[in-house]
């Protein structure tokens, strides 16, 4: 894993407050991944050609309510937008992981898809997720709900 320090890409943050940057596989011929950490709170996605794909932040439930996951989200908003890439696949594996995307990063046209991969809305995604929850340690791990966000279509 390497750090990466881009004077393009805006740096708002106190030191102390800092969203760590690490690339993975740059230099090989495996698929580039991003993991950008803030405390214990990472959010991990892969690179694909202009696309990152398979978003998914980990929040751990002490760090939660704090603002962590959407500043993690907008960072790599801002990653892509610094390398001209347009679309994120997001990966909502709870409720209130899919509510985070939608709200740090309002898309008027956003589309969500089911565990089988059909679009669905957000009230029915929202609803898996639920009976998700509520099945415990008896849900399937599998279970998510994606959505992308593409840059270009992002509300002010």
């Amino acid at each position: 894993m390497t750090s990466e320090y881009n004077p393009e890409i805006p740096r708002h943050e106190t030191p102390s407050e800092a969203i760590e940057v690490a690339w993975n596989n740059l230099e090989s011929e495996e698929v580039p991944e991003v993991l950008l950490t803030l405390g214990r709170s990472r959010y991990r996605a892969q690179l694909y050609g202009k696309a990152f794909l398979g978003g998914r932040i980990e929040v751990p439930e002490e760090e939660r309510r704090q603002g962590i996951g959407s500043r993690l989200i907008k960072k790599l908003v801002e990653i892509a937008r610094a390398r001209d890439i347009n679309q994120i696949t997001h990966t909502a594996l709870s409720e209130e992981g899919l509510l985070l995307i939608v709200n740090a990063l309002p898309e008027k046209d956003r589309k969500y898809y089911d565990p089988e991969l059909e679009e669905t809305s957000l009230t029915e995604a929202l609803e898996i997720l639920k009976q998700k929850k509520e099945l415990g340690k008896d849900a399937d791990d599998n279970i998510a709900i994606l959505t992308d966000t593409y840059i270009d279509q992002l509300e002010e």
